[in-house]
C-alpha cells in the first residue's frame, strides 16, 4: 500500500483523505495575507520582494520540495509551470521547519504538514477570504484542494491489509486520518448559520 498525491496505472486508487495546499511563512513575517495571482508569480519568480504582495520591503525567500516528488508535481501541474526555488527540500517536515525560522521565507505546502510555520491568509483576486478549513475543502470551494490517495496493488491482499482497508472505511478510521490533520471522507453535519462566507462567494461568482 503506497500513500501518494499522484496515481499509479499500475496500481488499484482510491481516495484516503482530503488536504489542502497553503502558503506558509515564518510566524514574525508581518503580511497579512497573500492573494492567489501573487503566490503564483513568487512561485514562478515574477515577484521577489514582499512589498510586491502587500508586505515590507525585503526579499522573498522562495522555499520548495523536489520538483520531482509527488508534491512537487502536484504544485507544477496546477501552476503550469516550474516553481523557481531558491532552496529546495527534500520534504515537507524539513521545508516547514526551515521557513519557520527565517522571517522572509515562503513556500508552498499540505495543511497536514504546516509544522512551526504560519499560515498565510490567502485571498482571491477580489480580496475574498479562501480558508483551507474542513467544510470548504470538502466542497473543493478552497481552490488548492487536493486528494491523498492510496495506491492498492491489483492482487488479493494479506488479510490483515484487507482488515486495515476496512478500518480506514470505518469512522474510526476516518477520525484517525483526521487526527493527522488531513479532511477525512465520512459525512459530518455542518450548521448552515457558519456558512456565510461560502454562501457570499457563491452569489458574487
Amino acid at each position: 500500500l503506497v500513500v501518494s498525491f499522484e496515481a499509479d496505472p499500475d496500481f488499484r486508487t482510491r481516495v484516503l483523505a482530503l488536504d489542502a495546499l497553503v502558503p506558509i511563512a515564518a510566524p514574525d513575517n508581518p503580511t497579512p495575507r497573500l492573494s492567489t495571482a501573487d503566490l503564483a508569480r513568487a512561485l514562478t519568480g515574477q515577484i521577489s520582494n514582499w512589498d510586491q504582495a502587500g508586505g515590507p520591503d525585503m526579499p522573498i525567500v522562495l522555499h520548495a520540495v523536489g520538483p520531482n516528488s509527488g508534491l512537487g508535481k502536484l504544485i507544477e501541474g496546477r501552476l503550469g509551470q516550474a516553481v523557481v526555488a531558491m532552496i529546495w527540500h527534500p520534504d515537507q517536515a524539513t521545508l516547514a521547519r526551515a521557513v519557520a525560522r527565517d522571517p522572509w521565507a515562503v513556500g508552498l505546502i499540505g495543511k497536514s504538514a504546516q509544522g512551526p510555520a504560519r499560515a498565510l491568509p490567502l485571498t482571491d483576486s477580489c480580496g475574498f477570504p479562501l480558508s483551507p478549513d474542513p467544510t470548504a475543502i470538502r466542497a473543493e470551494d478552497y481552490p488548492l484542494t487536493f486528494p491523498t490517495l492510496l495506491l492498492i496493488p491489483p492482487r488479493r491482499l494479506p488479510l490483515i491489509a484487507r482488515e486495515f482497508l476496512e478500518y480506514l472505511s470505518s469512522p474510526a478510521g476516518d477520525q484517525a486520518v483526521a487526527g493527522l490533520g488531513h479532511v477525512g471522507r465520512g459525512i459530518q453535519r455542518h450548521p448552515l448559520r457558519d456558512d456565510g462566507l461560502r454562501l457570499i462567494n457563491a452569489i458574487q461568482g
